[in-house]
């Protein structure tokens, strides 16, 4: 099945350290599937589930580290800056499915606010929920890479539905106060900016005073 869904991909995409996603044959949705050696710490704006095809890499999570490998299941919060370097030349082959959080706004908004608690699946779960897991997500990733029909919109957004409702019924997680997602939001949208300039600007100068006075900080 996983050989199937790598079959399925049509390009593989190459990453930035700061991300602004694109969502091109699904509004709020991405799946690809990428190669990676070292993939330094970056964040983007939706939630990300990834499915491991070959190879081994450990994630890094802040403090936090955990190993993944053939078949590990893992995930990201939207914001949640994390690092994956392979432990080979090789790298580590993974298939991605990510969802902003604007997915089926008016009527779940859990994807507004929602904080996973735990991002190492595989470390967390019964073999059984895991297996379960893993079937959905490689369905929801051939339903989004394979050729379009007539039913490829609602074919899609019902395989994410149904994946991310066994996944909050069997991982932990909590909804963040309106307060605290609009604190975090202005968090986002201030390093933003900053990476944005510094994107603009690499080859110059830069200097942390710069930077604090273009947003009115110290």
């Amino acid at each position: 099945i996983l050989k199937e869904v790598f079959r399925l991909a049509a390009h593989r995409v190459s990453k930035e350290e700061y991300e602004i996603m694109a969502y091109p044959k699904l509004n709020h949705v991405r799946a690809n599937i990428v190669q990676i050696v070292n993939r330094n710490t970056h964040i983007h704006q939706a939630l990300e589930l990834g499915l491991v095809l070959e190879g081994v890499a450990t994630v890094h999570i802040g403090e936090k580290n955990f190993p993944i490998d053939k078949g590990a299941l893992f995930f990201f919060n939207a914001n949640e800056p994390h690092q994956i370097l392979a432990s080979s030349r090789a790298g580590i082959k993974i298939a991605y499915l990510l969802v902003a959080s604007s997915f089926c706004g008016e009527y779940l908004s859990c994807f507004r606010n929602i904080e996973l608690l735990e991002n190492d699946l595989t470390g967390v779960l019964p073999k059984d929920s895991l297996q379960e897991l893993t079937g959905l997500m490689v369905q929801a990733m051939t339903n989004y890479l394979a050729e379009d029909s007539d039913l490829y919109a609602l074919q899609c957004v019902c395989s994410i539905c149904q994946l991310y409702c066994r996944l909050l019924q069997s991982v932990p997680y909590r909804q963040m106060t309106e307060a605290a997602y609009l604190a975090r939001n202005k968090k986002m949208a201030r390093l933003s900016r900053i990476t944005e300039y510094i994107d603009n600007y690499y080859s110059e100068k830069i200097t942390l005073e710069e930077l604090a006075r273009r947003e009115n900080v110290t």
